[in-house]
């Protein structure tokens, strides 16, 4: 019964020092059972973005990170993800489309240097997986103009980029139909603001980077006010989006089912949640020193 009210208020929102009110619990109860709920709903905000496409769509997409941690002479910018924010509404709910965290490995910079730029190595296969005859918003990072032009899959998906360090945000784009696919210029030939042979776009990451901001308001607000540790980011990132998308009983109802499907039967019952929380932070909180490393 008392898992049961905590779950009830977690899915909520309720932050954590109000849960203790609401619930009747100690805060060290309430902290284990944060804990169980916030990497279960984790778990499952991973797995639907991992199976998450988008096609004939404009998508934003953006890196952003939950926070930095300094250490001597370097910092290391830590649960870094790439966002995936299609503009299209899903004809099922009405709503925009969910929007797609893919974890990248934290890493060190020198102190005082510009935070590390998303390399091609790490955005390449995400890109090439979930875009698919798409049109591509980007924030002028150089690593998906690579991708585009090296990658067979991206090719005939028009990127558009606007210059956030030139304090441009957003601008109007032409995109000529015949260098586009073929799906993707029928697509965009039907268009309102289309003419005969060219798209027209406006030009932005603003979704993406509105997706990043309130999903860190909502991560501080779960972990009472502060950001989580280094080892729980990526797991309060992916449980906040989550939580955001899907709150409610019936969701978390859903994520358990994910979870259990997944882990409950690959080993000791009693050991599972560490065995998937262990499984999750490889994946995700890796750290990689790119001090050095120059090439974007």
């Amino acid at each position: 019964m008392d898992f049961l009210k905590a779950a009830y208020v977690y899915t909520l929102g309720v932050p954590k020092d109000a849960a203790v009110h609401l619930t009747g619990l100690s805060l060290k109860v309430i902290d284990i059972f944060w804990a169980w709920l916030r990497f279960v709903c984790a778990f499952n905000e991973y797995s639907l973005g991992e199976a998450a496409t988008f096609e004939l769509e404009e998508v934003e997409t953006d890196l952003t990170h939950c926070g930095k941690k300094k250490k001597a002479d370097k910092v290391q910018h830590v649960g870094r993800m790439l966002v995936f924010a299609s503009r299209s509404v899903d004809p099922a709910t009405g709503k925009r489309k969910r929007p797609s965290w893919v974890p990248l490995k934290d890493k060190t910079v020198k102190a005082g240097a510009p935070p590390p730029p998303d390399h091609y190595d790490e955005v390449s296969a995400p890109l090439n997986k979930k875009l698919k005859s798409c049109v591509h918003h980007v924030d002028g990072a150089q690593a998906n103009k690579k991708a585009h032009k090296r990658d067979e899959p991206l090719q005939g998906q028009p990127l558009l980029d606007v210059n956030h360090s030139k304090k441009q945000f957003s601008r109007f784009a032409k995109v000529p139909l015949k260098e586009v696919g073929a799906k993707l210029a029928t697509h965009l030939a039907k268009r309102k603001s289309s003419s005969k042979t060219s798209a027209r776009f406006r030009v932005s990451t603003n979704r993406a980077e509105a997706l990043a901001g309130q999903n860190k308001v909502m991560m501080r607000r779960m972990a009472g006010g502060k950001l989580p540790s280094r080892a729980h980011k990526a797991a309060s990132w992916l449980a906040a989006a989550h939580l955001r998308r899907s709150p409610g009983y019936e969701a978390l109802s859903t994520s358990f089912g994910v979870f259990f499907k997944t882990f409950l039967d690959t080993g000791d019952p009693v050991t599972v949640l560490d065995r998937a929380q262990g499984w999750l932070k490889a994946k995700t909180t890796d750290l990689e020193d790119c001090c050095d490393d120059s090439d974007s």
